[in-house]
């Protein structure tokens, strides 16, 4: 699995976003060629998740439940939304 940062790579987000994922309203997972997102996403990593790590254990634990993922997604947003505004780094609207 890898992760990519769409600041570095506008030609995929253009891609998402022609196939109706915009990478504004939250994460973006591709795995076997399925596209999920959001809270969606966060429940499919919980998943895939291992027990090693606390940052793993948060994930497997908010994702093993699809209501718990739902709830917890939108703060985890806004955490990261706000990471990145102290950051100094801006989203990828056009």
């Amino acid at each position: 699995m890898r992760f990519i940062d769409g600041r570095n790579a506008p030609d995929l987000v253009d891609e998402l976003r022609r196939d109706g994922c915009d990478i504004e309203d939250g994460m973006i997972l591709v795995l076997e060629g399925r596209r999920y997102q959001g809270a969606e996403a966060m429940t499919v990593l919980g998943s895939l998740a291992v027990e090693s790590g606390w940052v793993n254990m948060l994930t497997r634990w908010v994702g093993s439940s699809s209501e718990r993922a739902r709830f917890f997604y939108p703060w985890f947003r806004r955490l990261r939304q706000v990471g990145l505004w102290m950051a100094g780094k801006s989203g990828f609207r056009k």
